[in-house]
């Protein structure tokens, strides 16, 4: 069955080169636009020069959690602030986070959403689909 391509923009931020290759590979055949990047500093250019209809994060960068802090700062920011970010990690599983707990606009991690790489790409790409396929309420 061949599903039309979604008229939406993914940035997919991962440092695993290999995992965000084939990620890219599963969200292209559903998606019109779809920028991957290996560094959260690459991240930051093409969200200042290009609007996205939702962002894939990573959470740990060399180890590190740099996904935390981006994830923190896209939300404090009033010009991304609506856009959904989801990280796609294994971070729960590898260092037992548990950052799924955490999640929410209140929250110390303001992520709308959390990913376990485990599921594999093309589950992933479902996901996404199915999150930008919503219909948005009308506003009253």
């Amino acid at each position: 069955m061949n599903v039309p391509l979604l008229k939406a923009r993914v940035l997919a931020v991962d440092d695993d080169e290999g995992f965000l290759a084939s990620l890219c590979r599963s969200l292209e055949v559903s998606f019109e636009r779809v920028d991957c990047v290996e560094s959260i500093d690459e991240a930051w250019r093409r969200l200042e020069s290009d609007d996205y209809d939702l962002i894939l994060l990573e959470v740990l960068f060399d180890n590190e959690p740099g996904g935390l802090e981006m994830c923190r700062r896209v939300k404090a920011d009033a010009r991304w602030r609506d856009t959904p970010l989801v990280f796609v990690s294994d971070a729960d599983l590898m260092y037992g986070m548990s950052l799924k707990s955490y999640l929410g606009q209140d929250s110390a991690v303001p992520a709308d959403g959390f990913i376990d790489k485990l599921e594999g790409c093309d589950e992933i790409a479902k996901r996404v689909r199915s999150i930008l396929e919503k219909p948005v309420p009308d506003e009253v």
